[in-house]
């Protein structure tokens, strides 16, 4: 009974706590990149630059925005990390936001410059450092670039790609077999 007075108390300061939301929202092209969301650039963006734009937008209509810079370096409130390409090179230019305060209902952009130099996919993380509680923001932009190596065919071998499903399933229906029979021996 002691402790359900104590858990109780606990879940009423809970609920009485204010939850800080989230004020920040990113987008490109118009469409919001939800923290910890994909930017997907395609499956075949070619082997130029990229160049993408990119708004924060500060949804709170009462007080500013205030992006801030990371410690240690590279002190600036947007970075660029986890860079990786499936063959050849990445090389990205980032332009850090106009606006180190953004005001209340405000926005402003900044932009990275991709250019791959190399067949495959790739992907890297921007992140995003603010006043916002839900700070850093985090998008991950992927795309696959260059001219996709053709797949040889093997006429269906049961360890290519689409042969993993099946090779499954079989290992499946075997695992089943076997504990039904355990079941039966158990019973027996």
């Amino acid at each position: 009974m002691k402790y359900l007075a104590i858990l109780s108390v606990l879940v009423m300061l809970a609920a009485a706590s204010p939850v800080a939301a989230q004020v920040m929202s990113v987008e490109r092209n118009a469409t919001t990149i939800l923290t910890g969301g994909i930017d997907n650039l395609g499956s075949d963006t070619g082997n130029g630059a990229m160049l993408l734009t990119y708004t924060i937008r500060n949804t709170d209509a009462a007080n500013a925005l205030n992006l801030v810079t990371t410690a240690p370096p590279p002190d600036r409130p947007v970075e660029v990390t986890n860079v990786s390409i499936k063959e050849g090179n990445i090389v990205y230019t980032l332009t850090q936001p106009a606006a180190a305060s953004i005001p209340a209902s405000g926005t402003t952009t900044f932009t990275i410059n991709i250019t791959p130099s190399g067949d495959g996919a790739f992907k890297l993380n921007l992140n995003i450092y603010s006043d916002d509680p839900a700070s850093p923001y985090v998008v991950l932009i992927r795309g696959n670039t260059g001219t996709l190596k053709e797949e040889k065919d093997d006429d269906g071998c049961s360890t290519d790609e689409g042969g993993r499903v099946g090779l499954l399933a079989i290992l499946g229906a075997l695992s089943a077999g076997l504990v039904a029979l355990r079941f039966r021996k158990a019973r027996a």
